[in-house]
């Protein structure tokens, strides 16, 4: 029943949180003197998406540069748009998504992007009859999906992640269904490859623009745009609400890994952003200024919840994984092949400190996420035989993440940005895969198992951090979620969102408001799209609502 109501939800939201914008009068036209960008989401039925989209598309027509944009018109087998909560896997596996909700989907970017100055063009139209004989073969032949590549592009590698991420689970299920699936994915992948390669010699685009930049079809248009010579810029909602994050060249998840000192510790570090950084890390316990909330919006009762980390004298070792799929798909092992592994040699290795305590806290993106996990780390873990000196906090706990770091000796992190917080509380972190704060030289970043087990062995570390380095950490966070988060007030949260509904949406009173010098944040974006240069901004303040 939730599948079949679904549809429904989404025809009703998008009448409502994409409102037509014909009255701006922004029809698609040659811009002969600008650029050509193409937004390439293709996921019509992503109402933030296509807000986004819109919203950019917009924007740049007013800017005098021309816009394509593509959806996905029920060519591909399997997409972004499909996951367990949309489609019974069964029906994936022997149908994949259905006429309704491909037809669905189209009309929903449809409605978007008409009215805002885009022009628009189906993913079919690129797609021959040997694409499909082709994928077929390269799904008949697999015998390890996951290597496969086609033009040197890792259409494999998408194609997984693309299954991993339907069925919400760090390891697909066994069985022929989820191997269906994941060749439906393949299949997906093959013809994104052709499509987007002819894509880009019709409408020779100077840029692509496009949500997240993995799983399928976004990855493979992103491998295949780098190979064909064509920039790329990806993009994700920021934490702070009104915010977003863009990206030059690749997904988002590894251009902030590749970020270095040299791009914000030389930042005039005034008092005035010191204080804002504070503060709005202090609002991230609650989530009063995000729009992104895992945790529970009021703080917990923790001596009621974990009365034994409250009262036990022994230092506490504090262990934050991730949500296991979204590790698996997004960061790629360090020290261990796995966070389950990661996590299972930290258990081992507790039994033997048992002048430690350790606690493991199961992200709450397990339950809150947009994609709940279907193998929650209390199904993984061996629960039910910890040791004496190892907690496990559950995802569904209304237990802070964030009281926890406080009582803290040490914070271990497998990718989780809360790492971030931990340092400019002082709490020494230790990164075992690939958070964003690797590499920053903040945290003691772990390359390989013997290496954490020479850091764990040091434990418990004699004094925190030393005060200049949590002043640095301090910094970084100004940079992350103050600075490359970019404030656009023209996105608006969305009051309840829910099933059917988007986490925001594009609020445009008047074309005015899309020109330059009426949002810094805006020109920002519009000015890394078509020029090239950075998505920083360096404003401490959080945007102002649009008018009404």
């Amino acid at each position: 029943m939730r599948a079949l109501l679904r549809p429904l939800a989404r025809r009703h939201a998008s009448r409502r949180y994409l409102p037509n914008w014909s009255a701006l009068g922004l029809p698609a036209h040659e811009s002969p003197n600008g650029s050509r960008v193409l937004l390439a989401t293709m996921a019509g039925g992503n109402l933030q998406a296509m807000n986004v989209e819109r919203l950019l598309a917009a924007a740049l027509t007013v800017r005098g540069h021309h816009v394509d944009a593509v959806l996905c018109d029920g060519a591909l087998p399997a997409c972004i748009e499909c996951s367990y909560l949309v489609i019974a896997p069964s029906r994936m596996a022997s149908a994949g998504p259905s006429e309704s909700m491909c037809r669905q989907c189209t009309a929903t970017g449809v409605r978007a992007l008409e009215s805002a100055g885009a022009s628009l063009h189906s993913l079919s139209k690129w797609i021959l009859p040997e694409d499909h004989a082709e994928a077929e073969r390269l799904s008949e032949s697999a015998l390890d999906v996951a290597s496969l590549t086609l033009d040197d592009i890792a259409i494999g590698q998408h194609a997984r992640a693309g299954a991993l991420r339907f069925e919400a689970r760090a390891v697909l299920a066994d069985g022929p269904e989820s191997q269906r699936i994941l060749l439906r994915y393949l299949r997906a992948a093959v013809l994104t490859c052709r499509a987007t390669q002819r894509m880009i010699e019709d409408l020779a685009p100077d840029v692509i623009v496009l949500q997240h930049g993995i799983y399928v079809p976004q990855g493979v248009v992103v491998e295949t745009a780098k190979t064909q010579g064509v920039r790329v810029v990806t993009w994700t909602s920021g934490y702070p609400e009104s915010s977003m994050l863009f990206a030059h060249g690749d997904t988002y998840h590894r251009t902030m890994l590749a970020e270095t000192p040299a791009d914000w510790a030389d930042v005039e570090w005034t008092p005035q952003r010191a204080q804002a950084t504070r503060e709005y890390l202090d609002s991230r316990r609650t989530g009063s200024r995000d729009w992104i909330r895992f945790g529970s919006a009021q703080a917990s009762a923790l001596a009621e919840s974990l009365p034994q980390v409250v009262l036990d004298p022994r230092p506490l070792v504090l262990v934050l994984p991730n949500v296991s799929w979204d590790a698996q798909i997004h960061f790629e092992g360090r020290a261990f092949a796995s966070q389950t592994d990661w996590l299972l040699h930290t258990i081992e290795w507790a039994r033997t400190r048992p002048d430690l305590q350790i606690v493991i806290r199961a992200h709450p993106g397990e339950v809150t996420g947009f994609l709940p996990a279907q193998d929650p780390l209390r199904e993984i873990l061996p629960i039910a035989h910890l040791p004496e000196n190892v907690s496990f906090v559950d995802s569904t706990s209304p237990t802070s993440t964030y009281e926890l770091v406080d009582l803290a000796n040490v914070v271990i992190v497998y990718g989780t940005k809360v790492g971030v917080e931990a340092l400019a509380q002082g709490r020494p972190v230790i990164t075992v895969g690939e958070a964003w704060i690797r590499g920053k030289e903040l945290s003691i970043d772990v390359e390989t198992s013997t290496e954490y087990q020479r850091v764990l062995d040091q434990l418990p570390f004699a004094d925190g951090i030393a005060p200049e380095h949590t002043d640095r950490a301090l910094r970084y966070a100004h940079h992350l979620f103050l600075r490359r988060m970019i404030p656009v007030r023209a996105l608006q949260r969305v009051t309840h969102p829910g099933p059917g509904r988007p986490l925001y949406w594009a609020v445009v009173p008047a074309r005015q408001s899309l020109a330059p010098e009426q949002d810094t944040g805006l020109d920002a974006v519009c000015k890394g799209i078509v020029e090239g240069t950075s998505f920083v901004l360096d404003s401490a303040s959080p945007p102002q609502p649009p008018a009404a």
